[in-house]
């Protein structure tokens, strides 16, 4: 729910949030990416070591997915420019099944995020 508060307090407790994932491969970045808690997505990359590009695990609707996915899937532009801008990550990157960021943002129609891409080059 974006809580940072309670992030940082977790972590201080010994939890690892570059190591920890759900019952369907999704990691605490996922889901702050996917919540649009950029806050809370600088926090997990700068503070807690969580690798920006890490692959969600799973079965294979789910697998390969990475933070900026679930971002642009979910619409949130700030934290698809963070992604892209300042974690450089690979806007190209697919799932297991060849889906990009960009196709999960024209899935749900974020033509923002869909022009963002293409700016940055995406195919």
């Amino acid at each position: 729910n974006g809580d940072l508060v309670s992030l940082k307090n977790a972590v201080q407790t010994g939890y690892d949030p570059s190591t920890a994932f759900d019952n369907k491969g999704a990691s605490p970045l996922m889901w702050a990416t996917g919540g649009g808690h950029l806050d809370m997505v600088r926090c997990l990359i700068e503070e807690c070591s969580c690798s920006p590009g890490q692959p969600q695990r799973g079965k294979r609707s789910f697998s390969g997915r990475t933070a900026l996915h679930w971002a642009a899937r979910n619409g949130h532009l700030p934290v698809v420019e963070h992604m892209a801008n300042e974690c450089q990550v690979n806007v190209e990157d697919a799932t297991i099944d060849g889906t990009t960021a960009f196709c999960w943002a024209s899935w749900q129609g974020h033509q923002s995020i869909m022009k963002f891409l293409d700016e940055k080059g995406c195919n």
